[in-house]
């Protein structure tokens, strides 16, 4: 597994929970100041102890930041010295400025002041960076700020601090994807708690989980045990529990150098019988086949419901992926953490390691066949006329919201000298659910139950020629409400333009056998259309760098 990430600021949370990896966005939208303060210098400092190069921008609240960094013993100035922390007040009117210029002239002035080496870079009060009333510029502006931050290999927190309905990190994450880790801090039934909607760390993606917290008299955040819990249960169940370090794994999920105290079983009917017992232990089962995702969905549920929420419950891939709509499957019937495919046994102790203590705080229902039945992709894909292809991505992004699966719309750029046939002719997805069709200027593709950020891979796998033949650009629309937008456009031109229907041809050349694929390896599509603009070191605007007197 890749060296991890920097820490939030909040001591006690699991470590599949208080990490974030390089180079990725998180957000949390923070209901109180102090909180967000807290989180703020907590993380900060944290960084500051690795001796790892940090920087926050804040406006008004900068002073009380750096009082809440010196009641953890970081002296600022000393620290900004020492080139382990800078500091960035924002000016007055940042925000009518950066709407302006669509947010560009912010990162380039990040780079202005040459971050290089930053691993942390934490953006106090971010709601002024966004354009939340349009959902495009929202689109453009999460993608640019997710590509500044592969490309420094730095890591972004955003804390929104508007307390509007819904949380600013949901609004940017529906409208661009861009968010790695997405999280709220407040009170939820009269208890503080750090509560997630996703959370991702290197391969690993975690599903919802909520944590209660407290805050000391310093005023630091300390993670308290699940919200819906009292503590004393949750250390009640614990305190029973003798068998937290005993690990469960079928055949088809192990593999040789895993560790020997490991308990192995033949198959998942031999798991659920070895853990018949089980309190707290931790159970590892293999993604298998796709024909086998519905036992495998039962094996989970019926772990989960027999052995109650202390039991750790982890399905491995090893082979062939999961699509995202499986993988929520599968944490709705209560697994705990999914690992990408590829990681290795080395990695996997480290994995398990990091859900010790927990106790699964979401609800799972109590009947399957319902969420089974909502999450199973729709029936056609393949080629449809532009009308029938809006309908079809309109109802499917709809029964996948319904299901809390994401899907993906990838509009693709023709080369001028590329016909719209010609592309299609390249166009094969292999799996139910993904449709596509084409405009004179764009080939669109529905994916279903696709993350935005696995579109890529998704896309090579369908076309059958590479990428840069065929396309000078690609515009990814993930979720419900972007797919709606760019799905009624196009409606509206099929309607009023009459919009060529290549069905009949693609069906002629196909019955003839003219249409064969070809045998040459996709490479990926530079994406034009999302790139990230620079001018030349601007003269900062809206930052000014510094401890203020």
């Amino acid at each position: 597994m890749s060296a991890p990430g920097v820490y939030l600021g909040i001591a006690g949370l699991p470590p599949m929970l208080a990490q974030m990896s390089t180079g990725r966005v998180y957000a949390a939208d923070v209901a109180r100041e102090r909180w967000a303060l807290s989180l703020a210098a907590g993380t900060l400092a944290r960084c500051f102890v690795q001796k790892r190069v940090a920087a926050v921008v804040a406006g008004d609240s900068l002073p009380a930041l750096l009082d809440a960094l010196q009641q953890r013993d970081v002296d600022p100035q000393r620290a900004q010295a020492r080139g382990l922390l800078s500091f960035f007040r924002a000016l007055p009117g940042w925000a009518e400025r950066l709407q302006r210029t669509g947010g560009a002239q912010f990162l380039d002035e990040l780079d202005h002041y040459a971050l290089d080496g930053c691993s942390l870079l934490v953006i106090d009060a971010a709601d002024g960076l966004f354009s939340w009333g349009d959902r495009s510029a929202l689109n453009r502006q999460g993608l640019r700020l997710r590509s500044w931050c592969e490309s420094a290999a730095c890591t972004v927190l955003l804390l929104f601090r508007d307390g509007v309905e819904p949380g600013r990190a949901q609004q940017l994450h529906r409208a661009s994807g861009a968010l790695s880790g997405m999280a709220s801090l407040g009170n939820r039934g009269g208890t503080l708690a750090w509560s997630i909607s996703h959370w991702q760390l290197g391969k690993h993606r975690g599903g919802s989980s909520r944590q209660a917290l407290r805050s000391t008299e310093s005023g630091e955040l300390v993670a308290a045990g699940s919200d819906q819990f009292t503590q004393r249960q949750v250390k009640a169940w614990l305190d029973q529990a003798r068998d937290q370090e005993q690990v469960w794994i079928t055949r088809a999920a192990a593999e040789p150098g895993l560790p020997a105290a490991w308990g192995l079983v033949s198959d998942n009917a031999a798991l659920l019988a070895a853990a018949d017992k089980a309190m707290a232990a931790t159970c590892i089962l293999d993604s298998g086949r796709p024909q086998e995702f519905r036992q495998l969905t039962h094996t989970v549920h019926q772990l989960r419901k027999r052995r109650g929420r202390a039991l750790k419950i982890v399905v491995r891939q090893r082979h062939a992926p999961l699509r995202h709509g499986q993988e929520s499957i599968l944490l709705t019937a209560g697994a705990n953490l999914i690992l990408a495919p590829g990681l290795a046994a080395a990695d996997l102790p480290q994995a398990v390691a990091g859900l010790l203590g927990q106790v699964l705080s979401r609800d799972v229902p109590d009947q399957l066949e319902q969420v089974l039945a909502s999450a199973a992709p729709p029936a056609r894909s393949g080629y449809l006329p532009p009308a029938a292809f809006c309908a079809e991505a309109l109802g499917a992004a709809d029964q996948a919201h319904t299901a809390g699966i994401e899907c993906t719309l990838v509009r693709l750029f023709l080369l001028p000298e590329v016909t719209p046939l010609e592309a299609l002719r390249a166009c094969k997805p292999l799996r139910a659910g993904d449709v596509f069709t084409a405009d004179d200027r764009s080939v669109y593709l529905f994916l279903f139950a696709c993350w935005e950020q696995d579109a890529d891979k998704a896309v090579e796998r369908v076309f059958r020629m590479m990428l840069g033949e065929l396309f000078e650009g690609q515009l990814r629309l993930p979720g419900r409400s972007a797919i709606q937008a760019e799905a009624g456009d196009l409606q509206y031109r099929a309607q009023a333009q009459a919009l060529t229907d290549h069905g009949p041809e693609l069906a002629k050349e196909a019955a003839s056998g003219t249409m064969e694929a070809s045998t040459a390896q996709a490479a990926p599509v530079q994406a034009n259309t999302i790139g990230v603009p620079r001018t030349s070191r601007p003269s900062p605007l809206n930052l000014r760098s510094g401890v203020p007197s």
